[in-house]
């Protein structure tokens, strides 16, 4: 086979052969090449002598000329991006703002005064450093403290502060400033929400830089209690419970976080605050952040932010709908999991579900993938219990798989059977009717509209309650006023399941919201809070969801992710995991917008 290269010279050659041919037709332009070759001082064209190519070759050579041409400058700028991105590397580099909104309304920029308002959550993360905090794994790791020495029996835990600490206004600040926050938080006067976490705890200060914190017995979630905020004793130290929550530095904070307060601006109006200005802290301990400032607009609802971030009037949004997030634009939607599950629960004390049978019937008539991909749009996970697929002490395969025959079956058996011209099964007198309580919300009311379609598919007769958010509290978890409630919730960081499943929990102020008991279940629960090696934590959670889907009293549904809307020019973020909302700020310091460019 001839070679493509040997046959385009040969065509060439006979090109230029036939050219010459031409040529030597003509006397006068064979004189004319002749003087040229004899008076030319260089074999080589000069620049100024290849302007005039196009007249000098003939078509088909200037073709030739120009595609080699364009494949050199091809080649080169190939080679040369190549070699760019071998030896050359964008590093970051410290500048630059983002702007975020964030929804709700700030109360008190205070750990003392920290409660459950994602806002103030939000901001106390910037602005407050703790002894210890969470990492972007939310791993427990030193903060503010440089070690902590934990006793054999896990009851005493002594820190010891890193040297040279400053406050964002520039005073010192050392075990003084410890030894007050947590006074404070244990003197019930000040009323503040994290006191029942150090209520049994004694502090003792042990020199200028070590405390210590003795505890009656061991607890599990002790290291996460350390993780609260510091407040100076320069500014809070002489200041009365009866003042405290009235004092401006609630809104102006001076702290040890990664960000320091520089400007608010209020509502021209109502006086209500609109956006904090934050700026970078130069005095941080640790890895001083690359963004320069912080801006975080604040809106009293989400639609509103949706809206300011649809018309990029912020470029990141602290809370993405579901709805919303198929449609992200202007910022990246990061699905970050949370340790929350949802699920339908069912009130133990109801005649009509206290049959096993009817409650794995009705386990079995809801379709929980559907749920997460035409309501919830794909974010979130379907769990069979309190634990995410990936996250420690996830159990595997609990809940029966949707199976609406099997139900219809199950029911049969059971003695439920549909009275002639009747779609509502009946047993005796008894008819399978039950209501089911909602928090009223668009995302609740279409998973409850399709629960009440699927159970009205296998003969159950379904009224749904929808209660205004602000009521569930008070008119349906206290007086446990439900047959089969779908709620949402929240566990702690440390994944501890006793406030919702133990029975001694089955009344209010309790979580225990099926009054599910078990003794073997109530033992697990108790020994977890007291066990602190991973692995014998995984083994115990697991132990005590199998024993908890072998009564089927609640079926779980699926594990919503916290989709945080971040700005697409921030680089460096990286979490996967929260416990709160704002955890997505974990490695605030690594975020950046500018780059610089430095060789390998």
């Amino acid at each position: 086979m001839t070679n493509p290269l040997t046959a385009l010279i040969r065509w060439v050659r006979s090109r230029r052969a036939a050219g010459a041919a031409s040529v030597g037709d003509d006397p006068l332009a064979h004189r004319e090449r002749a003087l040229v070759h004899t008076l030319a001082k260089s074999r080589l064209p000069s620049l100024r002598q290849l302007r005039y190519l196009s007249k000098v070759l003939a078509p088909t050579e200037l073709f030739l000329v120009r595609a080699l041409s364009g494949f050199v400058v091809v080649a080169l700028i190939f080679l040369g991006a190549r070699a760019y991105a071998r030896n050359v590397v964008h590093l970051p580099r410290s500048g630059g703002e983002v702007v975020e909104g964030l929804v709700g309304t700030p109360q008190y920029l205070n750990p003392i005064l920290l409660g459950t308002n994602d806002v103030d959550r939000d901001l106390t993360r910037l602005l407050f450093a703790g002894l210890l905090k969470r990492n972007e794994r939310q791993e427990i790791v030193p903060d503010l403290a440089s070690s902590i020495d934990i006793s054999e029996d896990k009851k005493v835990y002594t820190v010891t502060l890193r040297n040279n600490l400053r406050w964002s206004d520039g005073e010192p600040l050392n075990v003084e400033d410890a030894l007050l926050t947590f006074s404070l938080i244990q003197d019930q006067l000040y009323k503040s929400p994290l006191r029942s976490q150090f209520r049994n705890v004694k502090i003792e200060r042990l020199d200028d830089q070590t405390i210590r914190f003795t505890l009656n017995q061991a607890s599990a979630a002790f290291l996460a209690s350390l993780t609260v905020g510091l407040i100076p004793t320069h500014i809070w130290g002489d200041v009365p419970p009866t003042s405290f929550a009235l004092v401006e530095y609630n809104v102006k904070p001076v702290g040890a976080g990664p960000f320091t307060f520089e400007s608010l601006k209020r509502d021209a109006s109502t006086g209500a605050i609109k956006e904090y200005h934050l700026a970078r802290n130069d005095g941080y301990h640790g890895q001083r952040p690359y963004l320069d400032r912080l801006s975080l607009k604040i809106f009293p609802e989400l639609l509103s932010a949706v809206d300011a971030l649809q018309s990029k009037r912020v470029e990141s949004l602290s809370v993405v709908p579901a709805d919303a997030r198929i449609t992200l634009k202007q910022a990246q939607a990061r699905d970050l999991q949370l340790p929350r599950y949802t699920a339908v629960f069912f009130n133990g004390r109801r005649n009509l579900l206290k049959p096993i049978e009817v409650r794995r019937a009705l386990a079995q008539s809801i379709p929980r993938a559907q749920i997460v991909i035409d309501i919830l749009h794909g974010a979130a996970t379907v769990v069979d219990g309190p634990f995410a697929s990936d996250l420690p002490g996830h159990a595997g395969k609990l809940q029966p798989d949707y199976d609406p025959a099997a139900a219809n079956a199950a029911l049969e058996a059971a003695g439920w059977i549909k009275p002639e011209g009747s779609a509502v099964r009946k047993k005796g007198n008894d008819e399978l009717a039950l209501t089911l309580t909602i928090v009223d919300q668009p995302e609740d009311r279409a998973i409850a509209e399709l629960i009440k379609q699927q159970w009205e598919g296998i003969g159950v007769k379904v009224e749904l309650r929808p209660v205004d958010a602000t009521l569930i509290a008070k008119e349906v978890i206290k007086p446990r006023n439900y047959d089969a409630f779908l709620y949402g919730e929240i566990m702690p960081g440390d994944g501890d399941l006793y406030p919702f499943w133990h029975s001694s929990q089955d009344r209010d102020p309790g979580l225990n919201l099926t009054t599910f008991f078990n003794k073997d279940a109530d033992k697990l629960l108790e020994e977890l809070r007291t066990t602190t090696d991973p692995a014998v934590v995984s083994e115990k959670r697991i132990a005590f969801q199998r024993l908890l889907a072998e009564q089927l009293h609640a079926i779980f549904l699926y594990s919503p992710y916290y989709t945080y809307g971040l700005a697409k020019r921030v680089q460096g973020f990286d979490v996967r995991y929260v416990t709160t909302p704002a955890d997505r700020f974990a490695n605030i310091e690594r975020w950046y917008v500018k780059t610089k460019i430095a060789l390998k």
